[in-house]
């Protein structure tokens, strides 16, 4: 890692994490939205699947080629928002680090016997994955049996 020039950061250091802070913060929020979008596109495109070929039955040859085209859209789907959870943990650990340097963890720091962040519980499930595969077997289901 290379060393900035002292002059850069020296007593500015509040204001490079608030900075940092903020950043994070309104990552965060970009990723979120981003990660519905992606769900709520994917649903989207299900359910216009499923609801044409409930009108317009395929052959049967062409059932399994378009069931693993759907699969490869939710492949997609999902690697996607993997990535985007890989991203987010990336910058909840800069936030939680920057909270740490703060001093937002420390009991007593700024209220008596008590600390300004709680500890954070880390559980993450996988909603938006399950989601997307419910749609996907709907969609597959119809096209089957359409």
């Amino acid at each position: 890692m290379l060393a900035m020039p002292e002059q850069l950061y020296k007593n500015h250091e509040i204001e490079i994490l608030l900075t940092r802070y903020k950043e994070h913060a309104e990552h965060l929020r970009h990723l979120d939205l981003f990660d519905i979008k992606v769900v709520t596109g994917f649903i989207a495109i299900q359910l216009l699947l499923g609801s044409w070929f409930v009108g317009h039955p395929v052959p049967g040859n062409f059932k399994v080629a378009l069931i693993v085209i759907d699969f490869a859209f939710w492949i997609a789907c999902a690697r996607t928002l993997w990535s985007s959870r890989n991203r987010r943990k990336e910058i909840v650990d800069t936030i939680l680090n920057i909270n740490e340097a703060l001093g937002l963890k420390i009991i007593g720091a700024y209220l008596p016997g008590k600390m300004i962040n709680p500890d954070v519980q880390r559980y993450q499930f996988y909603w938006y994955e399950i989601g997307c595969l419910m749609a996907l077997t709907g969609a597959g289901v119809v096209i089957v049996f359409s």
